[in-house]
């Protein structure tokens, strides 16, 4: 693939995916607070696809036949062999609630909502999340071409095990967000 179609490949996927996922992401929190519990829900599970469909596209791993799946698009980029996102059994099983809650969007059940369900997506969130930016490219050091994906996947990881609070991501939506101390969203 040519360079020039990479860069648009990302940015779509950047703009496409990741933004609406954080739009999605903070819809969901403002849902929660005012007790809106299917939205909760839905925009929830909408994020985390949206999220997780970014890495794919960014990662060029086919996801068309990815729905409102969060773990099947896990389990393609894992099956890639490109690397792998092992989420938090904290995260994995909200994912599994979202998922299994997703089929009766049509109120077959009723809904509730759990004390720890916005602690347990805003954690789903800020693991997964990290992962949506180009991750597997090359860079020039020193005269020789480096694939960066090794480092980029380490400073993640790094990240994550000293807890450290953030998305290890520049520049995106939310990061404007966060530093915007009187921004609606926020």
């Amino acid at each position: 693939m040519s360079p020039s179609l990479d860069k648009l490949l990302n940015d779509f996927a950047l703009r496409s995916l990741r933004e609406t996922a954080d739009k999605d992401y903070v819809h969901a929190r403002l849902a929660y607070r005012y007790r809106l519990i299917p939205q909760f829900f839905w925009s929830s599970l909408h994020s985390l696809e949206k999220y997780t469909k970014c890495v794919l596209l960014l990662n060029r791993i086919d996801a068309t036949k990815v729905k409102h799946e969060v773990s099947l698009g896990l389990a393609k980029l894992n099956e890639s062999g490109r690397f792998s996102i092992d989420l938090s059994t904290q995260a994995a099983e909200f994912v599994a609630k979202l998922e299994g809650g997703a089929r009766f969007r049509y109120y077959e059940s009723s809904y509730y909502s759990e004390e720890d369900d916005l602690p347990q997506l805003d954690r789903t969130v800020w693991e997964l999340r990290r992962y949506c930016q180009p991750l597997d490219y090359d860079s020039e050091v020193e005269g020789h071409r480096v694939n960066q994906l090794s480092a980029n996947l380490k400073r993640i990881r790094d990240a994550m095990d000293s807890q450290h609070k953030g998305s290890c991501i520049t520049g995106g939506w939310l990061e404007s967000i966060m530093d915007n101390r009187t921004h609606t969203a926020r």
